[in-house]
């Protein structure tokens, strides 16, 4: 179930689109009834990790994903709503 997956992608970074992306997709999710929100990152994707801890998000640990017959490794993070 991808229910509550968040993927942000902006052209530019540290300009605060997305922060400014983040608040709306979490009032979208709070409107919907969700408890919470999550992500995929890349292990080595350092800049997209530190965002989503800015956010509030938290590391619940690895996990694996396969795209287009690519084993990736990657840190699952989750926000809960309020």
């Amino acid at each position: 179930n991808k229910g509550g997956e968040v993927s942000i992608f902006t052209g530019k970074s540290r300009c605060g689109f997305g922060s400014v992306l983040m608040r709306r997709i979490e009032d979208i999710a709070r409107m919907r009834k969700m408890q919470s929100i999550w992500s995929w990152v890349l292990k080595d994707n350092i800049p997209a990790r530190c965002f989503f801890e800015k956010e509030g998000f938290r590391s619940e640990g690895s996990g694996v994903k396969t795209y287009k017959g690519i084993v990736r490794e990657g840190v699952v993070f989750r926000k809960i709503l309020k």
